[in-house]
């Protein structure tokens, strides 16, 4: 295998692939990249076993061949070596030789032969949306799963397709976060569970563009195509939790609260008891149209005002910060309306204008 391209194309497809690298391998195979060279073209592959990445850049071929290096080593090889063009010549056996300018190193390589070879995708079932579109839906609903791996249903996302409906889904137990879009080429009703670190490592590749991403989604697998790159994902097994009944239709106080202003207010409050094991909550009381926000603990207390409209009783809830601080992060915006019953009922938020996000986090008890 012969092949050259300039270092800042090869390094941007190295930091690619590198997204599905184990952290921990016990198979040499898996920690390295799969180079394929043909047509113009270099292929880079690399898996976990649940998450498989793809992508090709354009470069000079000189003589086709393919090859497994180890992936983080060559990645820092790559980045030192002198800015220009970077010529990468060898196989298995003898080992791989990079060159540029002036500067020559040679490194072991594996056989591409003993590579784990990819999933088949069924590429009849899909449906395609704007990459921003996607990257943002996953931004504003992946917070929200579970961390703990007791119930692997809901370390990932639920994504639901009816109709020309998308709807993806996060819950951990003490919230929800729900995000709907409009699919124009929607044909067959979608339920699956994608795992959350795959749609965060989908995050860092989608663009803020309207540029389509293509999702193809079967019994076990999901594979997001776009532009030179292809991420396939293990499907997480099992019944997603029925989350409409969760959500309560009706409740009785509702106000309207400038974003920033709310999510400003919750962060310095958190300060005082983000150390603590317990109590580590802050409190909300509703007087007058403000929104009274405190926080006690050994180290201080907090006290912030943050002015409402509309109505709701006067009441003290208590609220996890963090819980809220991550939604209102991932809204974008000016306002939101706030909607609440009792100290014990869930808290729903919304934007102020639409209904394609959603937000239900459950009180603490004081």
């Amino acid at each position: 295998m012969i092949f050259s391209c300039e270092k800042n194309t090869l390094i941007g497809g190295i930091n690619i692939a590198s997204k599905a690298l184990p952290t921990r391998s016990v198979n040499p195979i898996t920690e390295g990249i799969l180079f394929s060279a043909s047509n113009g073209e270099v292929v880079l592959t690399s898996t976990d076993s649940s998450l498989t990445i793809q992508t090709k850049l354009a470069a000079n071929v000189e003589e086709e061949g393919s090859v497994v290096i180890n992936g983080r080593f060559f990645a820092e090889i790559i980045r030192k070596m002198p800015e220009g063009e970077i010529k990468v010549n060898g196989d298995f056996r003898r080992g791989i030789e990079v060159t540029g300018s002036a500067s020559k190193m040679n490194i072991a390589a594996l056989d591409p032969e003993e590579y784990p070879s990819l999933p088949v995708i069924d590429k009849n079932i899909f449906f395609s949306l704007p990459q921003g579109s996607l990257k943002k839906m996953i931004n504003q609903t992946m917070f929200a799963t579970a961390v703990d791996e007791s119930r692997p249903i809901l370390t990932g996302c639920l994504f639901e397709l009816e109709g020309q409906a998308l709807t993806v889904v996060a819950l951990d137990g003490y919230r929800l976060a729900l995000r709907s879009l409009y699919v124009e080429d929607a044909e067959t009703a979608i339920r699956e569970i994608l795992p959350a670190r795959a749609l965060s490592e989908m995050t860092k590749i989608l663009s803020d563009t309207d540029e389509p991403v293509h999702l193809y989604m079967q019994k076990s697998y999901c594979m997001a195509e776009l532009e030179e790159t292809k991420i396939i994902t293990r499907l997480i097994e099992g019944e997603f939790i029925k989350y409409r009944p969760i959500i309560p239709a009706n409740l009785e106080n509702k106000i309207t609260v400038d974003r920033l202003d709310l999510l400003e207010a919750i962060d310095r409050a958190w300060l005082i008891v983000r150390e603590n094991t317990r109590n580590n909550y802050v409190v909300f009381r509703f007087q007058d149209g403000k929104l009274i926000i405190t926080s006690r603990s050994d180290t201080g207390n907090a006290y912030e005002e943050v002015p409402y409209s509309g109505s709701a009783h006067a009441m003290e809830i208590g609220f996890n910060p963090r819980y809220f601080v991550e939604c209102l992060k991932n809204i974008e915006e000016e306002f939101i309306t706030f909607s609440f019953s009792t100290p014990s009922s869930p808290t729903v938020i919304t934007p102020v204008d639409g209904t394609d996000y959603l937000y239900l986090i459950l009180p603490v008890r004081l």
